[in-house]
């Protein structure tokens, strides 16, 4: 404050950064569920080794047979470039007023929600970006099937899991087997405490993973497989914070303008190592005749 005891503007710790992060990973943040890569500079690349078939070496009939090439590793440069992502939100000063850490608390929680949204929307962006291929419709169990034991590759069946949304889940949780149970199945290790055919399955808002499709007849998501190989998310982790009660139009309003401003990048790696798949519905299995 002034010597008046007007509000100038907000000293902003350091650890306020950590609230924040805190408090992302209490949304439904899809940012957990891919690669985050810390990094220093606002741009470069790496290099990824692409899933490919590998042939096995040629055997050697004589001693002295000449040994033959065998193929390159397929690999495939992945560039990343920092973007910058801001917004100004405009605070009374009479709340202001309240105790700092009223202030901090809720300025924490805004900036929260506001990284998730943008990060998500990115993330989601990112995995749309699959070729034609990746993404398929599905009516009923044997689709979901085909997905996990024929177009993923094996080696991330280990690691490959469920994301859909509230509508998607509800559907697929009145699903019946043929013997009559319930699709998803009861498993605390799972983010719902269900998983779909042995794998995790994680349910998220609509408003963070919307339908696709037309809104009169839309089509639910079905994200298949290891989001960690698929996208990569470059973290600049340089979030800036900053208030003014005079510019931007708050001095005339007796307001404060808070800034923040996030620089990260969000590319697709590995579109094989996700599938996704599209539903209106799934269709119960067929029960198995006595």
């Amino acid at each position: 404050t002034d010597e008046s005891g007007n509000a100038i503007g907000l000293t902003i710790p350091e650890d306020v950064r950590t609230t924040i992060n805190t408090l992302v990973r209490q949304f439904d943040s899809l940012q957990e569920y891919v690669n985050v890569e810390r990094v220093t500079t606002n741009k470069g690349s790496r290099v990824y080794e692409k899933w490919s078939e590998v042939t096995p070496l040629v055997e050697l009939d004589k001693e002295d047979d000449t040994i033959p090439a065998i193929e390159d590793p397929k690999l495939t440069l992945v560039k990343y470039l920092i973007k910058r992502f801001a917004g100004i939100s405009t605070v009374t000063n009479s709340l202001l007023k309240d105790t700092a850490e009223n202030i901090l608390a809720w300025l924490a929680g805004w900036i929260s929600k506001k990284v998730v949204v943008t990060r998500n929307v990115k993330i989601l962006s990112a995995l749309d970006g699959v070729s034609a291929a990746q993404k398929k419709d599905i009516t009923d169990i044997d689709g979901i099937k085909d997905i996990v034991n024929v177009q993923l590759d094996p080696a991330i069946e280990g690691t490959s899991m469920f994301i859909t949304n509230q509508e998607g889940y509800n559907v697929l949780d009145k699903v019946k087997r043929a013997d009559g149970s319930y699709l998803l199945q009861k498993d605390p290790s799972s983010a719902t405490g269900y998983s779909l055919l042995g794998k995790p399955i994680k349910k998220m808002a609509n408003r963070f993973l919307p339908n696709k499709g037309l809104q009169e007849s839309p089509k639910f998501p079905l994200y298949i497989g290891d989001l960690k190989q698929a996208v990569t998310l470059y973290d600049r982790e340089q979030m800036s914070l900053l208030t003014t009660n005079i510019g931007g139009g708050a001095f005339e309003t007796d307001t404060t303008k808070v800034r923040v401003i996030d620089r990260f990048d969000v590319t697709l790696v590995d579109e094989e190592a996700v599938v996704i798949a599209t539903f209106a519905s799934i269709a119960n299995e067929t029960p198995v005749e006595p």
